[in-house]
């Protein structure tokens, strides 16, 4: 076997390996593959997210920056090329 092969097919004496955050288990027998992946929390939960929705400060921000790209883009296809 050579290394190519003992990357690709892993280290045989441990089934498990982790990957990321979850595990993945290879079984040769049947040839299945089981995935536990855990989830990672990114970013903002949603009630953290609730108490900006209808902030006095960002909404007007958010509808003038959405006003703006959409400007923007259709500025890209009508001004001179």
């Amino acid at each position: 076997m050579s290394a190519s092969d003992a990357l690709v097919m892993g280290d045989e004496s441990n089934p498990a390996h982790n990957v990321e955050v979850g595990q993945v288990k290879f079984t040769k027998d049947n040839e299945s593959i089981d995935v536990n992946a855990e989830q990672k929390l990114i970013g903002l939960t949603k009630e953290q997210l609730e108490r900006y929705r209808n902030d006095p400060l960002w909404k007007p921000i958010r509808y003038t920056l959405f006003v703006l790209f959409w400007l923007v883009w259709i500025g890209m296809f009508v001004g001179p090329s």
